[in-house]
Order: structure tokens, then sequence, then C-alpha cells
């Protein structure tokens, strides 16, 4: 496994469809800040009920799972849903804690509209043993 790799989960149906994922540092690095850059295709407008899961994983110990609305979720990054229909980039940022075991996670996030359409679904993998 590379120190960190990204599936979209998700369907062509999805509303928001991920092209491509960039992080720098390359790979993430415990107590350093992560920034994210997100492309894409957002197929219709996200309402403000939208929401994401996610669920944080060391090997099949569940260590987190949180909901909370995608707008919570962007500015927890630092960032914003994208707001119009169309190709879209988005910059993320956070800092990593200093803290974090030297282990391999697995984070999902599933996404969905507040009418429960699918809006997203990603699996990402962290290797923090190598850092």
């Amino acid at each position: 496994m590379a120190d960190w790799s990204y599936e979209d989960r998700g369907t062509p149906e999805d509303v928001l469809l991920i092209s491509s994922i960039d992080v720098t540092p390359d790979p993430p690095a415990p107590g350093k800040d992560l920034a994210v850059n997100v492309a894409g295709h957002l197929q219709k407008l996200l309402d403000d009920e939208a929401y994401v899961e996610t669920t944080v994983k060391l090997g099949l110990i569940k260590l987190l799972q949180k909901r909370q609305t995608l707008k919570e979720f962007f500015a927890e990054w630092g960032g914003s849903v994208p707001s119009a229909t169309g190709p879209f980039t988005v910059e993320l940022s956070k800092a990593l804690p200093r803290e974090i075991p030297r282990a391999k996670f697995t984070i999902r996030l599933d996404a969905y509209t507040g009418a429960e359409e699918e809006a997203f679904c990603l699996e990402l993998k962290v290797n923090f043993m190598a850092s």
C-alpha cells in the first residue's frame, strides 16, 4: 500500500462526482498542516440538510463515527460546499495532531442529500507507520 490512497465508492448517479484528490504534504504526516485539493463535478445543488457520515477504523476496530452536515464538514476543513453545478475545485486544510499513532487507518465518507440521495462515497487509506 502507498502511504495514502483513495477510492471513489460512489456511482455515476451520485450528486457530487470526484475526479481527483491531491494532498500536501504527500504523504500526510502527523503534526503537519494537511492541504487537500478536491476536483470534480457537481450534478445538482446540495441542500442545507445534506450530511456526511465519517467512519475511522484501525483494522476492524471502529475508532470514530461522526455525522455532520456537509456545511459543518467543509467548514471544519476551512472550506465550503461547492455552490454551483458543473466542475468544481475545493481547497481544504487542517492541522493533523502530532499524537496520531503509527498505524494504518481507513476513513470512509458517506454523504447524502437531505432527501437521502447518495451525494458521494469515498474510502481513504492512510499509513502513518512510515512517518
